[in-house]
């Protein structure tokens, strides 16, 4: 038997299992999709699908897909993530499209469309900048976000 050492009890994985969290049904009610921290790294959240006819769950998309680079963060942004109590990295927050097509995820500053048919993941934002308060419109046609302090959207008719 091995001894238990301060390293052991705050490494991967953790000891006491994973929580799931901000659990989300999908638009048309077949499935539920939640985070969970990767299996390697406390962390990391990935994004979880629960099939309901089956009753079988899967990682639907590992975060390490994301460009999720969190040492660049400027002071503000730090200041910012602990403000809101948010110490994980990864996926920290979706939304489905109520057409239910997409999912909206932003991750490190740049907002993220995931085709929930296909599994395509594409980055919608101007690179090299950051964007934050990514949402759906009511129609879900359009993301409105925030970039230095002012209003853009995106349209997604237009794309």
């Amino acid at each position: 038997m091995a001894d238990l050492t301060v390293e052991r009890l705050f490494g991967n994985p953790p000891l006491g299992g994973t929580l799931p969290s901000q659990f989300a049904f999908a638009p048309d009610g077949g499935y539920v999709a939640y985070l969970q921290p990767s299996s390697d790294d406390r962390e990391r959240l990935d994004l979880w699908r629960f099939d309901l006819a089956s009753e079988t769950s899967r990682c639907w998309l590992d975060a390490r897909e994301l460009v999720t680079d969190s040492t660049s963060l400027s002071a503000a942004e730090k200041a910012e993530r602990e403000r809101k109590r948010l110490f994980n990295t990864g996926i920290t927050a979706f939304e489905f499209n109520p057409n239910g097509r997409d999912l909206l995820i932003p991750a490190a500053g740049a907002g993220y469309l995931f085709d929930v048919t296909t599994g395509a993941l594409k980055v919608f934002t101007q690179p090299g900048s950051r964007q934050t308060d990514f949402h759906f419109s009511p129609l879900g046609n359009y993301i409105s976000y925030v970039r230095a302090n002012d209003l853009y959207y995106f349209d997604l008719e237009a794309q």
